[in-house]
């Protein structure tokens, strides 16, 4: 399989966040003379350092390269994606950043929560076409995630095309409407691929992610029995969730009040924007809620995670100023049960709410309160198919999850030269048809600590 290439041009990929990694996704794109990053993401501690509130990327490697960089990509809203733009941006020039309407929105949100001048951004849809960068031709196009308006990303390079899809899955009935875009992927694809850089996180579970869909039963059959209090938990950016839940809450009578200025902010934004659709008389106050009939409510609520100083956790505590916590509240945790850092916390957590007397649905009684957002062995044996790479790389997991991911590309028929398995600072570059690593740089993680 010949690629269409310049003669004598190479291409570096490395991941400042780290190989092997579910967070702190930033990947670099560079050639000759020219550099495009992918995703600016964040990493979250472990509880046990409470000072610090997040990790970013390493950037020590493009310290001699600012001049080279022609701009970021952000694949989706989610923050170990784009959460470290207001620390790494002034520190590498401020480059130009390509995220979509709803992103973008998140993005101007966080930094202004860090009093950090907005970036110069500019809106991409998945139907765009060809973003132009120096000597990389970018085309998004769109997939399914946990957040309205995933792209993957088409890369032609000096070597080749790179494809580079971060988090995703096939949804044949996502809630916001858009399906994978199929059909653009396999033209983008032809003739042929240099690699495809693919979401590994899921490759562990056999068979197909389910459609978000379904978690709008479970919802109804919850929010329809309960006779008080409701408050439903997920990730702030979960946009889907929250709609589904918002859905939900009005057919049963009830409105929406939203706890937790992390949840707010998302929520605030994808309103307005118009990709979480709530009229605004559905919302109440929260300084009116506590004198309404708690029988009438839906608390949205941040604190999924069982982050120390979240609304939901200071509820478990009795220490939130406008909300108290009735006898059989219900309390629904919708997110992934065990990220990583994570699950001591969220068991202690509904540990609490039980003892002050709460009906708590959460992932050991109950599944099917969480649908991925990542693909499965299926959907990655699809992606594969698609793109038809000849190499295969797989990122956004834990090592076995890339080991994972590493035996599907294998059972579908790479040679195991081709599926390249990548960690501890390895720079790899593609040349002359070529792959090999070129190099191995120190990545540590930079905490931020709390303000």
């Amino acid at each position: 399989m010949k690629f269409k290439g310049k003669k004598n041009s190479w291409l570096k990929v490395v991941s400042l966040g780290g190989w092997g990694k579910v967070n702190q996704n930033m990947f670099v794109y560079e050639s000759s003379n020219d550099i495009i990053i992918v995703d600016c993401g964040v990493d979250f501690p472990d509880d046990t350092a409470s000072e610090v509130e997040v990790i970013i990327p390493d950037t020590s490697y493009l310290k001699d390269r600012k001049n080279k960089i022609r701009g970021i990509i952000i694949s989706h809203g989610h923050l170990d994606h784009f959460g470290a733009l207001p620390f790494i941006l002034p520190a590498i020039g401020n480059p130009p950043v390509f995220a979509t309407r709803l992103a973008e929105g998140f993005i101007q949100a966080r930094m202004s929560e860090f009093n950090i001048t907005r970036p110069k951004t500019r809106v991409i849809t998945p139907d765009g076409g060809v973003i132009n960068l120096g000597a990389f031709k970018v085309t998004p196009f769109g997939v399914n995630h946990s957040v309205p308006e995933s792209l993957g990303l088409c890369l032609e390079t000096p070597v080749g095309k790179i494809f580079h899809v971060s988090d995703f899955k096939f949804d044949m009935t996502p809630v916001e409407g858009r399906v994978f875009q199929i059909g653009k992927v396999a033209r983008l694809a032809y003739p042929n691929v240099l690699a495809l850089f693919s979401d590994c996180l899921g490759a562990v579970n056999g068979g197909y992610t389910s459609s978000e869909k379904k978690i709008e039963t479970i919802f109804d059959q919850i929010v329809g029995k309960a006779k008080g209090q409701v408050f439903i938990t997920s990730v702030s950016s979960n946009i889907s969730r929250f709609q589904q839940a918002v859905k939900v809450s009005l057919e049963h009578g009830r409105k929406i009040v939203i706890l937790g200025r992390s949840v707010e902010e998302k929520i605030r934004v994808a309103q307005r924007l118009g990709y979480l659709k709530i009229k605004e008389k559905n919302i109440v106050p929260l300084k009116k809620a506590k004198k309404l009939p708690q029988k009438g409510l839906t608390y949205l609520i941040a604190g999924s995670y069982g982050q120390t100083n979240s609304a939901l956790s200071r509820l478990a505590e009795d220490d939130y100023r406008y909300v108290k916590l009735e006898e059989g509240a219900v309390v629904v945790f919708s997110a992934d049960p065990s990220p990583p850092g994570s699950k001591r916390a969220v068991d202690t957590l509904v540990d609490k709410l039980t003892l002050r007397g709460a009906e708590v649905h959460y992932y050991e009684i109950q599944e099917n309160l969480h649908v991925s957002g990542h693909g499965s062995a299926g959907d990655i044996r699809l992606l594969f198919t698609l793109v038809k790479p000849k190499y295969f790389v797989p990122i956004g997991g834990d090592p076995r999850h890339v080991r994972a991911g590493s035996l599907l590309a294998r059972e579908m028929g790479a040679p195991e030269e081709q599926v390249l398995e990548l960690f501890d600072g390895e720079v790899i570059q593609f040349s002359e048809n070529q792959a090999r690593i070129a190099d191995r740089i120190t990545i540590k993680g930079v905490p931020i600590k709390s303000q």
